[in-house]
């Protein structure tokens, strides 16, 4: 069973996005902000789901995610959902593995492309 990551503010959406990973097989974390999941020392995902928003105290946001995992050596694949499309490049730019605009994706494409990122990722055996 492969461990993905959901990173995402507000409960209700994150609970839906864990319970779709869920129901397609996978071991599902979740947290409420990038800083919980950097501080979870132990924490290992094959996967991450995260949003993009920008908090008052200018802590991580999903895009600062990706660029600290990257700072920190790892390789991991970052789905990042916006409301804005316009958060697309930055995602590119960070080297997302994917961007959605969740004023149009569906949890079905969530988690097809989650499974599609863990099966892209070499294997560790």
């Amino acid at each position: 069973m492969k461990r993905v990551t959901a990173i995402k503010k507000h409960d209700l959406a994150r609970r839906f996005i864990a319970k779709a990973l869920r129901d397609r097989g996978h071991d599902v974390r979740e947290f409420d902000h990038p800083a919980s999941f950097l501080e979870s020392v132990d924490e290992h995902a094959d996967c991450i789901v995260t949003g993009v928003w920008f908090d008052r105290d200018l802590s991580p946001s999903g895009i600062s995610l990706i660029r600290e995992l990257s700072r920190q050596g790892v390789r991991v694949p970052v789905i990042v959902f916006s409301s804005l499309k316009e958060h697309e490049q930055e995602a590119a730019e960070a080297a997302a593995y994917a961007f959605l605009c969740h004023n149009t994706f569906d949890f079905t494409e969530l988690a097809d492309l989650v499974s599609e990122a863990i099966a892209s990722q070499p294997s560790m055996s």
